[in-house]
């Protein structure tokens, strides 16, 4: 079986990415408030339709999409 990553783990996996693509937070490993504007102004620009600020599956695959090596 394929574990689980821990709520801590996401929220800082979330972070790192977005970190990664340019944007400015500190790692936290919450989903404060600090991290979800940055969530918010990256699903802005990458996906307009919907900027909610919430981790989602479609947010998680933008962000690795853009952070593929």
């Amino acid at each position: 079986p394929v574990p689980l990553l821990s709520l801590r783990s996401l929220r800082l996996w979330f972070q790192q990415q977005l970190a990664r693509v340019g944007f400015n937070l500190a790692f936290s490993g919450q989903f404060d408030e600090p991290t979800r504007t940055v969530l918010a102004a990256f699903q802005m620009k990458y996906r307009p339709a919907r900027y909610d600020g919430m981790a989602d599956a479609e947010t998680a695959a933008l962000l690795a999409i853009l952070n593929a090596d």
